[in-house]
């Protein structure tokens, strides 16, 4: 397309996106609406429907020349692409996502209701809405009852894995093979604490653990292979730091001033797996707990510059509220 028309595509899939947004999850616009909204003339705003139909927007024809448009799921990541806010920006569907596969791995009749969605996540109705419409369209949850009921799909599982594994997006912006990989077997517990000490012993400044359950196990590690004058910063959750937590971890430390370990409450853990960050310029995924890291298979992924962003941002504002264990 020459610039014009480009320009006139992103408002028609932008006008598209906030009848979406405004009225999901199902909301169409007609030819005529968008051309008086850009003052455009309507053979022009045709003519761009046609070249995108199937793609950013699906239309749908009637006698008398008029049309009626509704967004897709490649019109919101392209929007998302743009630069535009849209419904991309927030985890609202991974934590959909996430409440679907632990149902559905919990029971093995996976459905959950609207309602349970809205009380668990703490959602408003359109939101909800908004991003099942998303996750539909991409073949990553089926619905119940309309849009009373979803489950995750087989494709759903498998995203969800690599998102919680790998950090892999959705939708994916990169190859996962771009990224370094371990496989840590089941039972090598030499290899996962290796890979760890392989990390850790570099640093130089600060290594960050976020761990919601940073069993005092963990601490040898710490305590054997981060530099005396590294700091290190351990996030974890109330569900593990109750008791005789906090002595057990001084006992186990040498260097105990270097060493801080704050929580947060598990209901407000909003990480989607482990994470070991060193000097904030790289960091790591881990498949399962540091402590027993080794207790099933699982894959550990170098994190790329923008997951690792991410998960800094969250881990500075999560860190400022949590309270102080040691």
């Amino acid at each position: 397309m020459d610039p014009k028309d480009e320009k006139i595509k992103f408002e028609v899939v932008k006008i598209a996106y906030d009848s979406f947004r405004n009225n999901p999850p199902r909301s169409r616009v007609s030819n005529e609406e968008i051309s008086n909204e850009l003052e455009v003339d309507i053979s022009e705003i045709d003519y761009i429907l046609d070249r995108i139909d199937g793609d950013e927007i699906d239309k749908q024809a009637y006698l008398g020349g008029k049309q009626d448009v509704e967004i897709t799921a490649s019109g919101i990541e392209f929007l998302a692409d743009k630069g535009v806010d849209t419904l991309l920006n927030t985890d609202t569907r991974y934590h959909i996502l996430e409440n679907l596969y632990q149902e559905d791995y919990g029971s093995r009749m996976g459905a959950v209701s609207a309602n349970d969605l809205l009380e668990e996540l703490d959602l408003d109705e359109d939101e909800l809405l908004a991003n099942v419409e998303y996750l539909k369209q991409k073949n990553l949850l089926e619905l119940f009852n309309g849009y009373d009921g979803y489950e995750i799909t087989n494709f759903g599982r498998e995203r969800y894995e690599g998102y919680q594994e790998s950090g892999i997006e959705i939708p994916s912006s990169r190859r996962a093979q771009s990224r370094r990989q371990a496989e840590i077997g089941r039972g090598d517990h030499q290899e996962a604490e290796n890979l760890f000490r392989d990390v850790v012993e570099l640093a130089q400044d600060e290594v960050r653990i976020l761990d919601r359950y940073a069993r005092e196990p963990l601490y040898d590690w710490v305590d054997a292979h981060i530099h005396d004058q590294v700091d290190t910063k351990v996030l974890t959750s109330d569900s593990v730091t109750n008791g005789s937590y906090a002595s057990n971890i001084k006992n186990k430390l040498t260097k105990p001033s270097n060493v801080e370990v704050r929580e947060i409450s598990n209901q407000d853990w909003d990480f989607h797996d482990r994470y070991l960050i060193r000097d904030e310029d790289m960091g790591w995924a881990w498949g399962h707990s540091f402590h027993d890291s080794a207790e099933r298979q699982h894959t550990a992924t170098e994190l790329e510059p923008v997951n690792l962003e991410t998960v800094s941002a969250k881990f500075n504002a999560a860190w400022k509220t949590a309270s102080k264990v040691i």
